[in-house]
């Protein structure tokens, strides 16, 4: 008998709670679901500080400093003296000068001879202000050296013009017909184009090979520029070679100095004087 209430004991009803899934409760009957769409306007869209978790960055927009705001800027690397360079030089200025992008440039007045060092705002480098500051201290030690005639008790000698003293002694046809500077540069770059032809026949006529040369630099107003010469083996009367150097082309680089644009534009250097299968 106790071995059978046992058996008995172990057989329980199914409770509620464990009810097979053909038998579903009636709480746990399935609601109809209502989508509820705003489309307010009036209902601002979240934002960051909403959402802190989201990850998208909040975009960012460049705007262009002013003329006096980079001056400012200016001024204020000029006062921390962050290169030695800058003690060389007074207070930068605002210049009327533009760069190649029709901005003003920065001026930085020499504190030895008082001329002004003009620089663009985007480049950041002191090349052009160590440059003149070597040269202009080379000049002030030499002239301290050297003599004048006032030191030794001449009087009245004035400053000499250098332009104005070699006119003197011109004869008056040639000072009528000297041209300007400005004649000279025209004359100089006309000139070049017209002897380019003989250049390119120069070159088809050469036998051997070619080598270039190529330097890139940048001038004083912020333009950057890209001298090719060509180098060759001449042949003289003597029978003895000489390396012969020859000014190809000079190219205003209009983008950044990275290796593919480079390439690029000395490739049309190449193919315009014909040396794509001589170099």
């Amino acid at each position: 008998m106790a071995g059978g209430q046992s058996k008995k004991r172990l057989k329980a009803t199914p409770s509620s709670s464990s009810s097979s899934p053909s038998q579903p409760s009636r709480k746990n009957k399935k609601q109809p679901t209502v989508n509820i769409i705003n489309d307010s306007e009036d209902n601002p869209k979240p934002t960051k500080n909403d959402n802190p978790d989201s990850t998208q960055p909040e975009p960012v927009k460049s705007k262009e400093l002013t003329d006096e705001q980079e001056l400012r800027r200016a001024q204020k690397v000029h006062k921390a003296a962050i290169s030695s360079t800058y003690t060389a030089y007074d207070t930068p200025e605002l210049s009327d000068q533009l760069d190649k992008h029709g901005r003003k440039m920065i001026a930085y007045p020499c504190k030895t001879c008082g001329s002004k060092i003009h620089c663009p705002t985007y480049d950041t480098l002191t090349r052009n202000l160590s440059k003149h500051v070597a040269s202009c201290t080379k000049k002030s030690t030499n002239d301290s050296k050297s003599q004048t005639l006032a030191a030794v008790g001449v009087t009245g000698t004035g400053d000499i013009e250098a332009r104005e003293a070699h006119r003197g002694i011109l004869h008056p046809t040639v000072v009528k017909n000297l041209p300007s500077c400005k004649a000279v540069s025209d004359n100089i770059a006309q000139l070049y184009t017209a002897v380019q032809d003989s250049i390119m026949e120069s070159i088809k006529s050469h036998r051997g090979a070619v080598y270039l040369g190529l330097d890139a630099w940048q001038s004083p107003n912020g333009f950057d520029v890209l001298g090719t010469v060509l180098y060759q083996l001449v042949e003289r009367s003597n029978g003895e070679f000489e390396l012969e150097a020859s000014p190809l082309d000079f190219v205003r680089l209009q983008k950044s100095h990275t290796g593919i644009y480079l390439a690029k534009t000395v490739r049309l250097i190449v193919e315009k004087f014909g040396l794509k299968d001589k170099v």
